[in-house]
């Protein structure tokens, strides 16, 4: 229901509303699953030992870890974490599993292990594991594929940056965000705002 009971003479269900062509485009749009995992360090046990405080890989289990005590600045915290996200895949593979995770989080420790052994990762005081469900727009509206190097100067690629839901005399519907856009990230939120404000200028 749209606005409930408020002053707003607008009630209903909007997806009754929306054209085929609407809804068959909205229907195709799929969300990326990833796992996220919290390591925790007795200040004692462990000292970040690299100057930087994130970095991405290009290859296997995991694909992003963040020193995130130190990208915080939080330096009065009593422990140290780190920050880890999985990639696409190990998502989709373990889309299934339930908390606590188990599977998920030796495979993140595994390749964490291979790929930064300086880190004592099993002297971790405690390990939380999410599972981020809707992570990244991997199809958009359309089944169009958004792109992480997307720029602003290189066109829309197809994306409509809104989706009109219903329109009548006195309301306009819009469906805004990285859905819509040409990349998932924050410059496609701005993008999709942009589209979305040059819509509502036009209806009123």
């Amino acid at each position: 229901q749209i606005l409930g009971r408020s002053k707003f003479p607008l009630s209903g269900n909007f997806v009754q509303r929306l054209s085929e062509d609407t809804a068959k485009a909205l229907e195709q749009v799929q969300y990326s699953s990833r796992f996220a995992a919290a390591y925790y360090f007795e200040p004692s046990d462990f000292a970040w030992p690299h100057e930087w405080t994130a970095h991405y890989f290009t290859e296997g289990d995991v694909r992003y870890v963040a020193h995130d005590t130190g990208k915080r600045g939080a330096t009065e915290e009593t422990v140290v974490s780190i920050l880890v996200h999985s990639d696409r895949l190990l998502g989709e593979e373990l889309q299934d599993e339930t908390s606590p995770f188990e599977t998920a989080s030796k495979r993140l420790t595994s390749d964490l292990e291979r790929k930064m052994p300086e880190v004592p990762w099993g002297k971790a005081a405690e390990v939380k594991v999410h599972k981020w469900l809707y992570s990244q727009v991997y199809r958009g509206v359309g089944n169009l594929r958004p792109s992480p190097d997307w720029a602003w100067d290189a066109g829309d690629r197809g994306f409509p940056g809104c989706v009109e839901l219903f329109r009548s005399p006195s309301a306009l519907g819009l469906l805004a965000g990285d859905a819509t856009a040409p990349a998932s990230n924050f410059e496609g939120c701005v993008f999709s705002a942009h589209r979305a404000a040059e819509a509502v200028r036009q209806f009123l």
